[in-house]
């Protein structure tokens, strides 16, 4: 009887012992997390040509998330000043991957076009996979990167459906296809390999087809970000409609893409895809949207959204528009 009530006090008093051992571990780590986190978060914020502040700009849906699970932890723990750091980190990246997508009521009696932009995948083999899906959606306009010259001889039935062509076949980057039912106009402008001009509804309207490299190293980040800027002066000067599209390996809140839309005057076409990233399709816990659609003019956007990856470790976008 007496080894039971020793047993018992024992419990009662090993219990506050192991809180007092645990809090402190607990809200060391705490403050850890939302020192680490707030440090990336804030170098997010920071334009620079160094690929390693570059990388760290590109996963704000991860800081996000990461904001989300840290004031859930924080919220347990009931110390307030840790918990308002919580909040305004996370507010703080809400505020910059929030976005209301941009569709519009159609206009009755108006022809409504469509846009799909597919990163092909240089190492992709489901070439009948990729033939049907572009057979399937059927897009008016379609835009395709990495058009290595595997693809030349694949890609040749939709020469029958796509009179008009621009198409160059290359390495990795360079390589693109931009195909269409309406007459085509290349415009030979060297900001990039896809510049055109098509007439709809008797209006002409720019096509911009963009793939700059991908910021793998230092040399790529400086390439890409001097490619933005190119295209974004030289888009800055048009005043008719225009429509930019592709892979443009860089998030929406990234510092560099922010300046490409200051200087073109792009309107960046919000679509349901921000919380469903385009890259890479095999691996959604390091997802980002880097694939886009922006539009400049009278231009209407009916739906904008995410489509299928089919073989690629991107997923591809589809648009519908009307010219007002």
């Amino acid at each position: 009887m007496t080894s039971n009530l020793e047993s018992a006090d024992n419990d009662k008093v090993s219990v506050p012992v192991f809180i007092k051992i645990v809090q402190p571990c607990w809200l060391s780590l705490l403050w850890l997390g939302l020192l680490v986190l707030g440090a990336f978060t804030l170098m997010s914020y920071w334009p620079s040509d160094d690929y390693r502040l570059d990388i760290i700009a590109q996963f704000r849906n991860q800081y996000f998330l990461g904001s989300v699970l840290l004031c859930l932890a924080v919220g347990l723990s009931r110390r307030k000043w840790l918990s308002l750091l919580a909040v305004g980190l996370l507010l703080l990246n809400a505020r910059e991957i929030v976005f209301i997508p941009d569709v519009e009521q159609p206009i009755e009696a108006k022809k409504q076009y469509s846009i799909l932009s597919f990163n092909l995948y240089m190492g992709n083999r489901d070439t009948a996979s990729v033939l049907a899906f572009i057979e399937q959606e059927n897009p008016d306009i379609l835009y395709l990167t990495e058009t290595v010259h595997l693809w030349q001889r694949v890609l040749e039935p939709l020469q029958k459906k796509y009179p008009y062509r621009l198409i160059r076949w290359g390495n990795i980057e360079n390589g693109a296809a931009l195909y269409s039912k309406y007459p085509l106009q290349a415009l030979p402008v060297a900001v990039t390999n896809t510049v055109a001009s098509v007439e709809l509804d008797g209006q002409g309207v720019l096509l911009i087809g963009c793939h700059p490299p991908s910021p793998r190293n230092q040399r790529f980040v400086q390439q890409r970000n001097r490619y933005l800027e190119m295209v974004g002066q030289y888009v800055g000067r048009q005043t008719g409609p225009v429509l930019v599209f592709g892979d443009f390996n860089c998030s929406p809140w990234a510092p560099e893409f922010k300046q490409f839309l200051a200087q073109s005057k792009l309107d960046l076409i919000a679509g349901s895809w921000y919380f469903k990233p385009t890259w890479p399709s095999n691996n959604p816990l390091i997802g980002v949207p880097i694939d886009h659609f922006l539009r400049k003019g009278n231009i209407r956007v009916i739906t904008c959204s995410r489509t299928e990856a089919v073989g690629s470790d991107h997923y591809s976008i589809k648009m519908q528009f009307q010219l007002e």
